[in-house]
């Protein structure tokens, strides 16, 4: 048994700048909690845990700016959990910006998790972490077919750390996306 409710308001002015901003409160009673949890290192299987009252909040904004050769969008989500699963963080925020200016594409993202546990006895916890990721692109629009370039770097501040227990996530990484788009007219 369980609810939510949610609350939103967006707004737009003179087809340039377009808001939105979404709250959500949840909570629900889970008798059967089934939940896949690590039972060597590499092995995982899913297991009755117990009965939770899960709760919690959400919340998430988006902004529009347009012009006829800039755009500008930032989007923000903010989410709590009240009760912690395994491997759940209580607290995520992630933020996101981007740029366009006519073929010219530049963006960032930044995302916080909390510490989170890998036990249900809340006593192995992997530690909260702060990854920012950079992205660099162009874009050409050519006869036959669209052609997007972008250099993404991933975790540029050289976070260390840990999604599951004992297996490190990567340090600085770079992609090199291309993406042709034909144009059939």
């Amino acid at each position: 048994m369980g609810g939510e409710m949610s609350l939103a308001f967006s707004g737009q002015k003179d087809k340039v700048l377009y808001s939105d901003f979404t709250a959500t409160l949840y909570a629900s009673n889970v008798k059967d909690l089934i939940s896949w949890v690590p039972v060597t290192p590499v092995f995982w299987s899913p297991m009755n845990v117990k009965e939770v009252n899960l709760y919690g909040a959400e919340f998430s904004s988006l902004t529009y700016y347009n012009m006829p050769q800039l755009e500008l969008k930032l989007s923000a989500s903010y989410n709590f959990v009240g009760e912690q699963l395994v491997y759940i963080p209580a607290h995520t925020c992630n933020i996101a910006l981007t740029g366009i200016y006519k073929w010219l594409k530049v963006g960032t993202t930044m995302l916080w998790n909390s510490r989170c546990y890998t036990d249900n006895n809340y006593s192995d916890p992997l530690y909260g972490y702060f990854i920012t990721d950079m992205l660099c692109g162009v874009s050409f629009n050519k006869k036959p077919c669209r052609i997007d370039v972008d250099l993404t770097i991933n975790n540029i501040l050289n976070a260390r750390y840990e999604s599951v227990k004992k297996y490190p996530m990567p340090l600085r990484s770079f992609m090199l996306n291309l993406v042709l788009t034909p144009k059939f007219n």
